[in-house]
Parts: C-alpha cells; sequence; structure tokens
C-alpha cells in the first residue's frame, strides 16, 4: 500500500511544479484501484481540494496529465 508520506511527497513536489509555490497538503483519503499497485488519492490545502492517481513505484497521474 502507499503511504500518506509518499502521496503527500508527490503532490507537493507536482504543484511546486505546477505553480512555483509550495503548497501544504493533508491527505484526505487513499482509495485502491482496481489495478494492481494503483490508488486514487485525494487530497486538500487550504486553498483546494484535489485527486490524483500515485502507484506504489511514485509514479503519479494528476488532471493535467489527461487534459488536451
Amino acid at each position: 500500500m502507499i503511504t500518506e508520506e509518499l502521496a503527500k511527497k508527490l503532490i507537493e513536489q507536482a504543484e511546486f511544479n505546477c505553480s512555483g509555490e509550495l503548497v501544504k497538503y493533508n491527505i484526505d483519503n487513499i482509495l485502491q484501484l482496481r489495478e494492481e499497485g494503483a490508488y486514487l488519492v485525494i487530497a486538500s490545502s487550504e486553498f483546494s481540494k484535489t485527486s490524483f492517481v500515485c502507484y506504489e513505484d511514485g509514479t503519479a497521474y494528476f488532471l493535467d496529465d489527461w487534459q488536451c
């Protein structure tokens, strides 16, 4: 299972990569998906609530990854 620590690290790094700002997130929930090793992570900050798909190997996909 993915840890909250890894999920928090991944989302905060993605936020920094996108906005250039260090935003602190809280992990609200981690749900295991059908694909082995994949999880839906729901996180919130003082500014927003978001979700992303994270894998045990540290790969993460955010909304920007699916936009055209």
